[in-house]
C-alpha cells in the first residue's frame, strides 16, 4: 500500500540529541550552585537561632537545587529519547506514525497518567516558592502595616488548589490503574475511522456508559522565554456514548470505532510552533472518583483517504442521524409542521458556560475594585476595566442572545438578537447550497457547534450557535435542508 504524507513531515531535527542534552546539563549548573549557596545560608541562619527564616530560606534552596537536579536527569533522558527518534526516522522517513514507539506498537498509554507526575512536581515547586514569599510578605505587612503585602497570600492559595488537583489525580490513577488504547491498525486514515479497544486495568463500573470524544486541535506557540504562550484551537470534534463495557480477565475493555472526516487535518509536527494533534478522550461517571483518560492518536492522510467513503461508513452515519433524538435540556427546540421546520435557539441555552463566565466577571470586577483601593496606576485600571467590559458583554450575549430559524419550500428566515437589537435575514431556497455544522465557541476541551448557511459562491453566514455536539448540529442541519427541499 502506498502512502501520501503531509509536506514537510519528514523535516530533519534542528539540533542533535547530544547538543540538546549538553545545553540542558550546562543550564542545570547555575541552579545547583544557587541551591547549595542558599542551603548554606539557611544553615547559618539556623545556627544563629533564626529557625523560621532558616526554614523559608531552606525551601528556596530546595527549589533551586531540585530544578538543577531535574534538568541534569532530564538531559540524560532527552539524549536517549532523541537518539531513538533519530533512528526511527531514518528507518521509516515516509511513515511518521512509526516514529513514536507507542504508535508503532499500536499500544498507546494514557497521557493523563504521565501528567500526574508533572502535576505533582509543579504543585510542589509552586508551594516551595510561594510559601517563603508568603512568610516574608505577611511579616512585612505586620511590621509596616502595608496591607498590599498581604496579596502575596494569593500564591499559596493557588498552591493549595494545585496540590488538591495532584492528590485527586493520584487517587484516580490508584483506583483505575493503567489504561492503554490498543489500535486495530496504524495509522488511522483521514476519511476512514479510528478503531481499537481501551483496556482499563481495574475498578471501572460506569453508571451511564463511557463517553468517547475524538478531537483534532491545532496547538500554536508564540513568543519566547517568559513571554511564551501556547493555545489550542479545536478544529474538529465528535462524541460517542458507549453504553457498556466488557469484562476481561485482566480488567475492562471499551470498544472504539469513530469516523474521521474526509476534510480533516492530519497529524503534523513539522513545525513545533504550529502542530496538529488528534486526541481520543474517555470519560465515565462512577461513584466517588470519575474515570478519565486521554490518548494521542496517529491520524494521517494515506492512499485510502483519496478513495470514496465506504458504503458501511455512509450507511452508519445516515442511520445515526435517523435514530437521533434531541435529549432533555437540549439547547435547541425543533418544531416540524408539514414541510416546514422552526428551530429555536432560546436565551440562556448554554447555562453552564454563561454562569462560569459570569462568575469570572464578578471575580474580575472584585479584583478591579481592590486595585482601585490600593491606588493602582490609571493605565492598569483602564486596561483591566476594558477587558472586564468585554467579558461582561460576552456574558450578556450568552444569557440574552436568541435565534430563530424558519425554513420551508420557498426559503428561509433567520431572526437573531434580543429586544430592540433583533434583526431578520431572508433567503430564497435556491440561494442556499447547504447547511453545515462547524465548531463554534469552546470551553476548555469542550467544543460547541454552530450552524452555517453556505451559498452557491461558497460564502457563508452564521445561522445558530451553542449546539451541544456534532451529532446534534448535523441532525438540526439535516432538518433545515429537508425543509428547503434539498437532499440531506
Amino acid at each position: 500500500m502506498s502512502f501520501k504524507i503531509t509536506a514537510g513531515a519528514a523535516r530533519p531535527l534542528r539540533t542533535t540529541p547530544a547538543a540538546a542534552a549538553g545545553c540542558a546539563a550546562l543550564f542545570s549548573i547555575p541552579f545547583m550552585a544557587a541551591g547549595l549557596f542558599i542551603g548554606y545560608q539557611a544553615i547559618q541562619e539556623s545556627l544563629h537561632g533564626n529557625r523560621a527564616g532558616a526554614l523559608a530560606t531552606g525551601a528556596g534552596g530546595l527549589v533551586f537545587g531540585g530544578v538543577g537536579l531535574g534538568l541534569l536527569i532530564g538531559s540524560r533522558y532527552t539524549r536517549r529519547k532523541g537518539e531513538e527518534l533519530v533512528a526511527r526516522r531514518s528507518a521509516a522517513p515516509d511513515q511518521p506514525w512509526l516514529w513514536r514507539e507507542d504508535w508503532a506498537s499500536r499500544r498507546i498509554p494514557d497521557a493523563d497518567r504521565g501528567q500526574t507526575g508533572v502535576l505533582w512536581g509543579f504543585a510542589l515547586f509552586w508551594n516551595l516558592v510561594s510559601l517563603p514569599s508568603a512568610y516574608f510578605g505577611v511579616r512585612q505587612a505586620l511590621q509596616t502595616g502595608d496591607k498590599a503585602a498581604l496579596l502575596v497570600l494569593l500564591f499559596p492559595a493557588v498552591g493549595c488548589v494545585l496540590l488538591a488537583a495532584a492528590i485527586y489525580s493520584a487517587m484516580r490513577t490508584s483506583r483505575y490503574g493503567r489504561s492503554v488504547l490498543e489500535l486495530n491498525a496504524v495509522p488511522a486514515p483521514v476519511g476512514r475511522e479510528l478503531a481499537g479497544t481501551i483496556h482499563v486495568a481495574r475498578g471501572l463500573d460506569p453508571e451511564h456508559g463511557v463517553q468517547l470524544t475524538l478531537t483534532c486541535v491545532r496547538r500554536v506557540t508564540t513568543g519566547s522565554g517568559k513571554n511564551r504562550s501556547t493555545r489550542e484551537n479545536i478544529l474538529w470534534q465528535d462524541e460517542q456514548l458507549i453504553p457498556g463495557v466488557s469484562r476481561q480477565y485482566d480488567g475492562v475493555a471499551i470498544p472504539v470505532r469513530m469516523a474521521i472526516p474526509p476534510d480533516g487535518e492530519p497529524c503534523d509536527d513539522s513545525d513545533p510552533w504550529n502542530r496538529v494533534l488528534w486526541r481520543l478522550g474517555a470519560r465515565a461517571t462512577t461513584p466517588g472518583i470519575d474515570y478519565a483518560a486521554t490518548f494521542e492518536v496517529p491520524v494521517f492522510r494515506t492512499a485510502e483517504s483519496a478513495e470514496a467513503p465506504s458504503p458501511e461508513l455512509v450507511e452508519r452515519h445516515l442511520a445515526e442521524l435517523a435514530e437521533y433524538r434531541l435529549p432533555d435540556g437540549a439547547p435547541v427546540r425543533v418544531t416540524e409542521a408539514g414541510q416546514g421546520v422552526r428551530v429555536d435557539f432560546p436565551m440562556g441555552r448554554n447555562r453552564a458556560v454563561a454562569l462560569g463566565l459570569t462568575l469570572f466577571v464578578a471575580m474580575w470586577s472584585g479584583f478591579l475594585v481592590l486595585m482601585v483601593q490600593l491606588g493602582a496606576p490609571w493605565f492598569f485600571l483602564l486596561v483591566f476595566g476594558a477587558f472586564n467590559l468585554l467579558l461582561a458583554g460576552i456574558a450578556a450575549t450568552l444569557w440574552l442572545g436568541r435565534t430563530t430559524i424558519e425554513a420551508g419550500g420557498e426559503g428561509l428566515r433567520i431572526t437573531k438578537g434580543f429586544g430592540p437589537f433583533a434583526r431578520t435575514l431572508r433567503f430564497r431556497a435556491d440561494e442556499v447550497a447547504r447547511v453545515e455544522a462547524k465548531v463554534g465557541m469552546t470551553a476548555g476541551s469542550r467544543a460547541y457547534f454552530d450552524l452555517k448557511l453556505v451559498f452557491a459562491d461558497q460564502s457563508s453566514i452564521g445561522a445558530g450557535s451553542g449546539l451541544s455536539d456534532r451529532r446534534q448540529a448535523e441532525w438540526v442541519a439535516a432538518r433545515v435542508m429537508r425543509a428547503l427541499g434539498k437532499s440531506e
